[in-house]
């Protein structure tokens, strides 16, 4: 990515799934080393030519209170890492994280506990579908189809936004002459 960066385009920066994983060796990335490499091997560089660095907080997992239908924050310490990285960094912020939490606790009271596994993660029953899955499939944390629409969606909003803002900030430091 870095090799192809040119100024002014965004890099979208998403991290934390894998790197929570302590039992996975190969993966595991402690939260101090993670908001480390957050700034060292991504903002700083992207930034360095010329492109706009934007963390993007992980997409929740499917894990919510069987009672309430209320979803639990998956990884915190890596979500609020990213967040104070963001701040400490001034750098641009999707909160990915807190609308997934938003939006599919919603879902479980609109429509029933359970329908995240229907509609949102990668589940199906034995025999519906042939090759990797014709065992069935329970993932929490992968999306199927119309959930990598509906959290793609969710992003580009949300970097929508966050383009108003920058056209905001630029037109008001062009009035001041500032840059």
């Amino acid at each position: 990515v870095l090799l192809n960066v040119k100024e002014g385009d965004y890099v979208l920066i998403e991290f934390g799934h894998n790197d929570a994983s302590k039992d996975k060796v190969d993966r595991y990335t402690s939260v101090e080393d993670y908001k480390i490499y957050l700034k060292e091997q991504y903002i700083i560089p992207i930034e360095q030519r010329g492109g706009i660095p934007v963390l993007v907080t992980l997409c929740n997992r499917n894990d919510y209170n069987q009672l309430t239908g209320e979803f639990n924050v998956s990884f915190e310490r890596y979500v609020v890492a990213m967040r104070e990285v963001a701040d400490e960094t001034d750098t641009l912020l999707v909160d990915l994280n807190a609308k997934t939490v938003e939006e599919f606790t919603k879902l479980n009271k609109k429509y029933g506990i359970g329908i995240t596994e229907e509609i949102i993660y990668n589940y199906a029953d034995a025999g519906e579908f042939e090759g990797a899955y014709a065992d069935g499939v329970a993932d929490n944390t992968h999306l199927q189809e119309y959930g990598a629409k509906l959290v793609g969606g969710y992003v580009a909003e949300d970097i929508s936004d966050l383009s108003d803002v920058l056209k905001q900030a630029y037109i008001s430091t062009s009035k001041s002459g500032e840059k």
